[in-house]
């Protein structure tokens, strides 16, 4: 199944990351952005804001049979 995810709200020309997390519960629900970066994410995608809303198809399929989170933070700089 593919992943495709929305992301809104964001800043022109702010650098982000999209983190992909096999669990929700592996999503950090708290802390700072440096936090959600060293958290235990599966892979990340990062993105320039071209506009205030980002679509992004995710290369890796999600199986059938589980789920996956998404969580976007802006990077640090």
């Amino acid at each position: 199944m593919d992943g495709n995810v929305t992301v809104r709200d964001l800043i022109v020309g702010k650098l982000y990351v999209l983190l992909r997390y096999s669990s929700y519960e592996y999503v950090p629900t708290k802390g700072t952005i440096g936090d959600f970066l060293l958290s235990n994410f599966d892979s990340k995608h990062e993105f320039i804001a071209n506009d205030t809303i980002y679509n992004y198809t995710d290369p890796k399929k999600i199986p059938s049979t589980g789920s996956v989170s998404y969580r976007c933070v802006p990077q640090l700089q």
